[in-house]
Order: structure tokens, then sequence, then C-alpha cells
């Protein structure tokens, strides 16, 4: 999980970067995904797709008594988006 949520990080400010801006190195993930949601606005799949993966890595990476674990299929369609993303840098 930790490494695709590093990936997805990764891709995030790669996306930003192809729009020839610099997502910095102390924005935090929120603000960079508020960055994406503008700059691809015309590509809503693309911005779901990280938003989504993000909050289901950052949920699955940190553990809780009172939730259960990803599941098995949970966890590959995560990667499947953070697949999706890493396609489009």
């Amino acid at each position: 999980m930790w490494i695709a949520r590093a990936a997805l990080e990764e891709a995030v400010g790669d996306l930003i970067r192809a729009r020839d801006l610099d997502p910095g190195s102390g924005s935090g993930m929120r603000s960079q995904l508020s960055c994406v949601q503008s700059l691809y606005e015309n590509t809503p799949e693309v911005v779901e797709a990280a938003e989504y993966a993000w909050v289901g890595l950052s949920q699955a990476s940190h553990q809780h008594a009172y939730l259960l674990d990803a599941s098995p299929s949970e966890v590959e369609h995560l990667l499947d988006l953070v697949a999706s993303v890493l396609h489009v840098t």
C-alpha cells in the first residue's frame, strides 16, 4: 500500500509538472489534488481516479481497530486506479 501511495504522489506531481507548474516540495497532497482538479477539468476521470485512489490508499495504510482491512479486490481496484493515473503522466 505504501509503495502504491508513493507512486500516486509522484504521479500527481508529474501531472502538475506536465502543465509547466511546480507542485512545490511543501505542498500537501490535498493541495496538489486540488491543482490537478483545476488543471485537468477536461479529463475528470483522471481527477476522480487520483482522488479516489488517494483516499482509499490512505485509509488502507492506517490501521484502526474499528475498521476492516481492505479486501484483495479493493486493493486491486486501488492499484488499477494508480496505474491509470500513471499512464496519463
